[in-house]
């Protein structure tokens, strides 16, 4: 006996809006963040687009990233954040995406936890662009 159509739509529906890949296997690279979180959730047209800017940040493509991190990720850094000491993760990025400094970023809705968890990862490896 097959399963009602409409319960097997849902449950497709369901696994696409979950996803279907363990956080533990994403990747930490910049181009999948960029296209995964950062292009969504940020680089929309009231936001960071080519656009509109806000703030003078562009997120609309992955060759902004050196931008993104010498202003918000590791300001005085540079475009490299990789240091002996560790990276403060609760930078201005991290503190917008966790509204610990009152402002919440995306505006809209907070991120999921398990990418502002992924974007943390990044920048404790050294927020590399490459």
């Amino acid at each position: 006996m097959q399963p009602p159509l409409l319960a097997t739509c849902a449950v497709a529906a369901l696994a696409a809006v979950t996803g279907c890949v363990d956080a533990s296997e994403r990747s930490t690279d910049y181009a999948y963040l960029h296209a995964a979180i950062i292009e969504p959730s940020c680089a929309t047209a009231n936001c960071h687009s080519a656009m509109t800017a806000q703030q003078g940040l562009d997120l609309s493509t992955p060759a902004t990233c050196d931008d993104l991190v010498a202003n918000y990720v590791c300001p005085g850094a540079g475009a490299d954040c990789a240091n002996p000491f560790g990276i403060d993760v609760h930078g201005l990025l991290i503190n917008r995406l966790r509204a610990t400094d009152g402002l919440l970023m995306p505006q809209d809705g907070p991120l999921p936890e398990s990418d502002i968890q992924l974007i943390e990862t990044w920048i404790e490896e050294g927020a590399s662009c490459e």
